[in-house]
């Protein structure tokens, strides 16, 4: 079964597309989006308004166009999926997800071997959102795969890489507003204020320790191709990114404590 034709950065389709490694029928997996639903619900209350949305970048959102039949041919899919009730957008920047990043087990050689496999792993990936605990959520995974596990099937879970904890700058904060006002000079139209899954761990500890805010900004096309083969950034990208960068900070200079 053919897979995604380029890889991409982990946080920033997944929502949309179902992925190929987890559709065998073999595998029985449920119903990813109904676990993200029932595992928010099951914090206390902590990332369900997320759960149902709708969210305050809702407008903001829509304001970025989207071409589906472009978005799916260049990926090589039949057709977007994703969880009901939220467009392509807000499930792309706005949704928690569970990702498969690489599911392997068996003979890999060359050739076949009729064997049969004795264990089979997976490596997984979440994106949180605002509220989401990351201990929490491997928690919820953990205790899922023990209540759909097998009588017959041991299962374990490993954490093997840190994790990051969600952050998010209110829209309506000084700092985005510079932000905004420095983008709509130098671009000559007003910017869109999205999500992004890029994990960026050390965003969270600067807020944490210092207090401060964060704002990223990005300077790159969607077809910059970010963590696959031929990465690339558009020269024009990068001069404009220039000029949109000191007109920021020339924004954030002029923000005093009562702004």
């Amino acid at each position: 079964m053919p897979g995604i034709i380029r890889g991409r950065e982990d946080g920033r389709l997944p929502s949309n597309f179902r992925q190929r490694s987890t559709r065998r029928k073999y595998c029985r997996a449920p119903d990813r989006h109904a676990f993200k639903r029932r595992q928010t619900k099951s914090f206390g209350g902590r990332g369900e308004r997320y759960t149902e949305g709708p969210f305050e970048e809702r407008a903001e959102f829509a304001r970025v166009p989207v071409d589906e039949k472009e978005l799916v041919a260049s990926y090589g899919f039949e057709g977007l999926a994703g969880e009901p009730g939220f467009t392509p957008r807000e499930r792309q920047w706005g949704r928690p997800t569970l990702d498969f990043n690489g599911v392997w087990g068996g003979y890999q050689g060359a050739g076949a071997k009729t064997i049969i496999p004795g264990s089979a792993n997976a490596k997984l990936s979440c994106r949180l959102v605002p509220d989401q605990d990351p201990a929490e959520v491997a928690e919820a995974i953990a205790r899922h795969l023990e209540a759909v596990r097998p009588s017959t099937v041991r299962t374990s879970l490993t954490q093997i890489a840190g994790c990051s904890e969600p952050f998010l700058t209110p829209l309506e904060h000084p700092l985005n507003q510079a932000a905004r006002r420095a983008l709509r000079r130098v671009y000559g139209s007003e910017p869109a204020f999205v999500r992004s899954g890029g994990s960026i761990g050390a965003v969270l500890p600067l807020h944490r320790e210092l207090g401060a805010p964060c704002l990223l900004v990005g300077f790159v096309l969607p077809d910059s191709r970010a963590h696959a083969p031929n990465e690339r950034l558009d020269l024009d990208c990068f001069h404009l990114g220039r000029r949109a960068a000191a007109s920021l900070w020339e924004e954030i200079a002029a923000i005093t404590p009562s702004s």
